[in-house]
């Protein structure tokens, strides 16, 4: 899911078929915590009726959006499911840049932890 800021609409005369009740709108990626806009602007199909300038949650999936949009032909990879009123941030909770000198060094990552269940083998043998 991306959150961004809605900037503006597209018209096209020539669309497919599931796009004609539907408007498309131009979403560009908003961080969360310092609400800059910025990053690869996104098209998506607006199922909630923003407009210009509303944060808004998109789901940027093919399979989610044809589920949103009930349409299992939908050429539509992003859609927009949600208005955003409000966003709460707890202060204390807030992830630190890695870039911060408060940022703790975290050194080589760690190797990959073997899982704890045992591979299934089965029990018929080829020949």
């Amino acid at each position: 899911m991306i959150l961004g800021r809605v900037i503006g609409s597209l018209w096209a005369t020539a669309q497919h078929p599931s796009f004609d009740p539907v408007r498309l709108v131009l979403v560009v990626p908003e961080d969360p915590l310092t609400g800059e806009v910025g990053g690869a602007t996104v098209l998506a199909v607006d199922s909630v009726g923003s407009g210009p300038g509303d944060t808004v949650l998109v789901v940027y999936e093919g399979s989610s959006s044809r589920q949103v949009l009930a349409d299992p032909q939908t050429p539509a990879e992003a859609v927009v499911v949600g208005i955003v009123d409000r966003l709460d941030i707890e202060p204390n909770l807030r992830p630190v840049p890695a870039s911060s000198p408060d940022a703790q060094d975290e050194g080589q990552p760690a190797a990959k932890a073997a899982s704890p269940r045992k591979r299934r083998v089965s029990s018929t043998a080829t020949g």
